[in-house]
């Protein structure tokens, strides 16, 4: 009871109410529900709250319907303006293909339409007749649509209306294109045909060996089969495979937009293609672009020529070698093709004229070496025919002064043999004294070295192209040697080989024994014009080659340095020999023993002869220096004379007219320092601080300020400080003893200076 009565209370408290006005309706409600019926209020609410709930979900499903109309409508809204979009570009797109697009007047058929028969389009289209027709088409498919939309409105028969609607509109539609194409009912079906096709083909089949079978089971030979044929010719008979069409766009499209502005940044971009693509899928691509653009029956300008031989001069300068020799080999047949045709050829007809425009700059741009432009000219000045003449003339007049600057004792023949020529063909020819005459008025010009005989003649624009061509070659890059090739050797080197490529095979079969014998055994010859015991000695030092033993034999019968190397010179050792006077004089350097300077001297005047004598001394150096100690034996190679002797003749080189520069020593490592290199590196230093000048010692270190060597700079600061300046004692011995502690420290500031610059200290 007290439970009832505070919720009663509480019920009064919430409700404002007293518990007398509370406890009657208790009672009451109590009363009526005793056989659990509801009230007439509680159906009256109940009958409101169900009504409520009726209208709000026909609210709800009416809303899903506008909302469902709504995305139909939106969706064929997006689907015709994309269709339309489509059909825009499309119309651009053709109108472009048939250079339609800048027609001012598009109400007029053009003239091609007229030419190809296709003018009555307009006519057709402009007919009445046709546009209510079309407008008719197109009210039927607005009605089919709007009957669509109503029918989407049902709500109880949405599921299916719609798509019943587009089915019987597909249906009509069908009905009324087979209406109107008849004929198509004639054509064979294209089922039928791959049917019958399968069936053929099921006739022949391959077993698990792969051979051709027929339906029985009997072998089919090969020739009724069909032959093999290789994906890669088979992409070559289909125009090539889709990388190699891809590359020649990329190409083609740097190649059209070629200037001397751009030139820097497209060969930069060939050179990442050469990186990513086959070299011969680039070298072929590039040839027949450059071949298209250039070899044209028109005579191509002078600057797009000089443009276009500069990019081939920058690709051989950066790339290689194998990339301009490939470039000169298809020039070449290019001439061959049309030197032969010539008979046939219009005299209008440029492309002869360009293609030795293009040899002429190969030669301008450093691909070529002098020589096969005179042997070109050399077979024109033989056959000597009218179109030889012309030739002949350009190519004088584009690289008749450089010729004659580069050789002018060929250029000298070759005039005397054009004179000839001209001689025989007045008397032959009298109708060709004019054209004779100009080309004789040119040759004159070049001869006397006189320009203004050559009318037009400014060579203002190669000068300058040829300054930023060697602008554009990369930094630090040695320059290409020019190509020096016989004109028989590029033409035959489909049978040969090209002995001009490195790594590749070459046979020269029609050479002369005779001439291939005599120049062998020439070093035989010169070696055994010695005395026996010279050539005794020479066997004792292992020099087991002729060459070696003339060098060797040369070097020991000279009265000084001087002599020994015009000696040697007058060899005329030829490319690989000439590294065989380093190695001789090295292994003579490092086996005699108390050291003997006369082989360092020999080597300081080969190194100051040429830079690539340097690079042979510094590469046999740093082969020396890794004998020093062997890394895997845990041993020295070289013998303590030999070390003593490699580390003066290192010295000699640095303190001798800068015949070596410092960097003779960067192919030691610190972290790897052992016994024999510690002292090496000691010795080495000991005389380059010691025995030159403050001056010269400056010198010697100033070259390491580079960014370069920023390494090899600080490790070597570190071994002056650490074992020349705190081991002075075992420095200053020997033949250094006189000098003084304070001398060597001031000796290392300069070098330090040197090193590090003047603003560092």
């Amino acid at each position: 009871m007290d439970r009832k009565l505070k919720k009663v209370k509480k019920l009064a408290w919430y409700t404002h109410k007293t518990v007398e006005e509370i406890l009657p309706k208790k009672r009451a409600r109590g009363a009526g529900n005793k056989r659990g019926d509801p009230s007439e209020e509680e159906l009256k609410e109940r009958a409101v709250k169900k009504q409520r709930l009726q209208r709000k979900d026909e609210e709800k499903a009416q809303k899903r319907v506008e909302d469902l109309k709504e995305k139909v409508r939106q969706k064929r809204i997006q689907r015709l303006e994309a269709e339309n979009e489509a059909e825009t570009r499309l119309i651009k797109k053709l109108e472009k293909q048939l250079h339609l697009n800048k027609r001012k007047n598009k109400s007029v058929a053009p003239v091609s339409f007229a030419n190809d028969g296709l003018d009555y389009l307009l006519d057709v289209l402009e007919n009445p007749g046709m546009e209510m027709e079309g407008k008719g088409v197109l009210d039927d498919d607005e009605n089919t649509d709007s009957e669509n939309e109503e029918e989407v409105t049902n709500v109880d028969d949405f599921d299916g209306s719609a798509d019943d609607g587009v089915d019987s509109f597909d249906e009509d539609f069908s009905d009324t294109l087979d209406e109107e194409d008849p004929m198509e009912d004639d054509e064979p079906d294209d089922s039928e045909q791959v049917e019958e096709e399968e069936i053929e083909s099921a006739s022949f089949r391959e077993d698990i060996y792969g051979r051709i079978r027929d339906g029985e089971g009997n072998l089919v030979k090969p020739e009724t089969a069909g032959r093999y044929v290789p994906p890669a010719r088979k992409e070559a008979a289909a125009g090539g495979s889709e990388a190699q069409i891809q590359l020649a766009r990329q190409l083609k499209r740097l190649l059209n937009k070629l200037t001397e502005a751009n030139m820097a940044g497209f060969v930069s971009q060939v050179e990442e293609l050469y990186a990513t693509n086959s070299r011969h899928d680039m070298n072929e691509t590039l040839t027949n672009l450059v071949f298209a653009s250039c070899v044209s029956p028109s005579l191509m300008p002078k600057r797009f020529a000089l443009e276009h031989g500069m990019f081939m001069g920058l690709l051989y300068q950066n790339i290689g070698a194998e990339t301009g020799a490939f470039y000169m080999q298809r020039l070449l047949k290019q001439y061959d093709d049309l030197v032969s045709s010539d008979a046939t050829t219009p005299e209008e007809d440029k492309r002869l004229d360009n293609v030795l425009l293009l040899w002429c700059h190969a030669y301008n741009f450093k691909i070529l070496h002098a020589s096969m432009i005179f042997d070109l000219l050399g077979e024109l000045s033989a056959r000597f025919n009218e179109k030889d003449i012309d030739m002949i003339l350009l190519i004088l007049r584009d690289v008749g002064f450089s010729l004659r600057k580069d050789d002018p004792a060929a250029l000298k023949t070759l005039i005397e043999q054009i004179q000839a020529k001209v001689t025989d063909k007045r008397i032959t020819d009298p109708q060709m004294g004019a054209r004779i005459g100009f080309m004789m008025d040119t040759v004159t010009g070049i001869k006397n070295n006189n320009m203004k005989k050559i009318p037009n003649y400014d060579p203002s624009e190669f000068e300058h192209l040829i300054k930023v061509f060697r602008s554009l070659i990369h930094k630090g890059h040695v320059m290409e040697t020019p190509l020096k090739i016989s004109l028989t050797d590029l033409r035959m080197a489909s049978e040969r080989g090209k002995w001009w490529v490195v790594g590749a095979a070459w046979n020269k079969p029609d050479l002369p024994v005779e001439e291939d014998a005599d120049k062998q055994p020439k070093m035989a010859l010169v070696a055994s014009s010695f005395k026996q015991n010279l050539l005794d000695l020479a066997v004792k030092q292992r020099m087991n080659t002729d060459v070696r033993k003339a060098i060797f034999c040369t070097i020991m019968n000279a009265e000084d340095y001087n002599d020994a190397f015009q000696s040697v010179m007058k060899l005329h050792l030829k490319n690989a020999q000439e590294a065989e006077i380093v190695h001789v004089l090295v292994h003579c350097g490092l086996n005699e023993s108390p050291f003997n300077p006369f082989y360092s001297f020999v080597l300081e005047k080969f190194c100051l002869l040429h830079r690539r004598y340097q690079k042979m001394v510094l590469f046999t150096l740093w082969d020396k220096i890794r004998c020093l100690w062997d890394e895997e034996r845990q041993a020295a190679t070289l013998t303590p004379v030999q070390q003593k002797n490699l580390a003066s003749m290192v010295a000699h080189g640095l303190t001798h007219n800068h015949a070596l520069p410092i960097t003779v020593l960067k192919k030691i490592n610190l972290a790897q320092m052992k016994l024999p290199k510690l002292r090496f590196l000691r010795t080495v230093l000991a005389h380059v601080l010691l025995t030159p000048t403050d001056g010269q010692v400056n010198d010697i270190f100033a070259p390491l300020l580079e960014k370069k060597f920023k390494a090899f700079r600080e490790m070597l600061r570190l071994v002056l400080v650490q074992f020349i300046r705190r081991n002075a004692k075992k420095v200053l011995k020997g033949k250094f003893a006189t000098f003084s502690v304070e001398f060597l420290e001031g000796r290392i500031a300069i070098a330090e200076q040197a090193i590090l610059g003047s603003n560092r200290l």
